[in-house]
């Protein structure tokens, strides 16, 4: 079995499903993928994914025009879509390229994930501006602090804490990508304390600026 667990990239990267399943998951949405399905990510776009033991999948490059392109038409956002069976034999053997396969191609938006559980619920309120403690979350769905970290970090595989701070992040990230929005009002919507704090999260996440990455991910 394949299993990943919250991760990113720092190169958008299109994904083509040569055989298996695979399930990936990123902030309040996800995806099931088979042979044919494709995945567009952005840079930076953080993700989990599970597959079953037969899953095989290659990663094509993109150029510049067609990351641009790709945020202009759709935001940064991840996408799906499908291959014809003459494209997808053309992956197999290495004739095509990433631009040539997205070239044109409708592409649709991940789902909402549909999991009702106590974590995902807990998952979903630490995507918000304020969440509230881990305490206090905890008592929401009448857990122990400790009872619960152990929990998320089981099915996320990474605490709470860092789950939050990667949702601040995407959120973030998000908004340097596809507004023209100033650093600190980007901060303060993010839930960072200050301009200051979010520059120091982006820079230990992605080894840029906040600025550096408006430029990279435009």
């Amino acid at each position: 079995m394949l299993q990943q667990i919250l991760h990113r990239h720092a190169d958008a990267r299109l994904i083509v499903f040569l055989r298996g399943e695979y399930r990936e998951r990123s902030f309040r949405e996800s995806g099931r993928f088979r042979a044919g399905d494709f995945l567009i990510r952005p840079a930076y776009y953080a993700h989990d994914g599970i597959g079953d033991d037969t899953v095989h999948y290659v990663a094509l490059p993109l150029s510049r025009n067609a990351v641009s392109a790709h945020l202009a038409r759709h935001g940064w956002k991840a996408r799906r879509g499908q291959v014809s069976e003459a494209l997808l034999r053309a992956v197999r053997n290495g004739d095509c390229s990433g631009d040539e396969l997205i070239k044109e191609r409708p592409t649709l938006s991940l789902a909402e994930d549909e999991d009702e559980s106590a974590l995902s619920r807990i998952a979903s309120a630490l995507w918000q501006t304020n969440p509230g403690t881990l305490r206090a979350l905890a008592r929401s769905e009448r857990l122990l602090p400790w009872t619960l970290t152990r929990a998320f970090k089981r099915n996320y595989g990474v605490a709470p804490s860092q789950y939050r701070k990667e949702a601040m992040a995407q959120h973030a990230l998000s908004l340097i990508a596809e507004t023209d929005m100033n650093i600190a009002a980007i901060a303060a919507i993010s839930g960072f304390a200050d301009q200051s704090h979010l520059c120091r999260t982006l820079r230990a996440i992605t080894g840029a600026t906040p600025t550096s990455l408006r430029r990279s991910l435009t």
